[in-house]
């Protein structure tokens, strides 16, 4: 843009930037980087880049998440459904926050609002052993239908089977680290994998195969990942 400095990573510039991000968060990077300070700005742009990309994946997969198990819950239990349910305390919590905070806004507190402003943590807890019999065995294994896998058999037959709750919960609270890291500015390297995305894209296919597919062709993660 015009008018806006240009950035050439002299020392001064450097300093500027570890001021502003703090010298305790770029510690990390500084140390991977044998204390050079410039490759370790550089190590920082390529974990806000692969964090920029790997959030829209992740994006997709949360919001297809609460979507098919408010579906499930919802065909039951009726639309407001966490009222008349048993939900735990953190549970109850969460529900409760969220409609005082839509009340603040001036809106009404409809499901959907509710729905929306519920934590990714929320959504996970659901899927998690404490709802085992009176939430996923009643309801929300239907908003697996595709969480299928073939297994092969001692005898050379293959079977498919469904997977289960636990695997996928496992996998859940997995994308769900992912998340918090990234909205919390955290370091991913490590993380920002193409195993990652692709456990991401298959654990969306559980929920609907055509929304992974739609995911996978409108992102840019690979393209950042495999630019070095």
């Amino acid at each position: 843009m015009a008018g806006q400095p240009g950035f050439g990573y002299e020392p001064h510039e450097i300093d500027a930037v570890e001021t502003a991000l703090s010298a305790e968060r770029l510690l990390g990077y500084v140390s991977t980087c044998g204390g050079d300070r410039r490759l370790a700005i550089k190590r920082y742009e390529r974990n806000t880049s692969l964090s920029e990309a790997l959030y829209g994946v992740v994006q997709g997969f949360e919001v297809a998440l609460r979507n098919a198990l408010t579906s499930a819950i919802a065909t039951s239990l009726g639309s407001e459904w966490y009222h008349g349910f048993p939900l735990r305390a953190g549970q109850r919590a969460a529900v409760e926050e969220a409609s005082q905070k839509i009340s603040r806004a001036g809106k009404l507190v409809s499901p959907s609002r509710v729905v929306a402003n519920l934590t990714f943590g929320f959504w996970a807890s659901l899927v998690g052993p404490h709802y085992e019999k009176t939430l996923w065995v009643k309801h929300l294994h239907r908003a697996f239908p595709h969480a299928k896998q073939t297994l092969s058999l001692s005898n050379g037959e293959q079977r498919v089977v469904t997977i289960p709750r636990a695997r996928i919960a496992e996998r859940i609270d997995s994308i769900k680290a992912l998340r918090n890291r990234i909205a919390h500015h955290e370091p991913i390297l490590l993380f920002a994998t193409e195993q990652r995305y692709c456990e991401i894209l298959e654990a969306t296919a559980w929920i609907c195969p055509t929304t992974s597919a739609w995911i996978a062709l409108t992102n840019c993660f690979l393209v950042r990942l495999n630019d070095r």
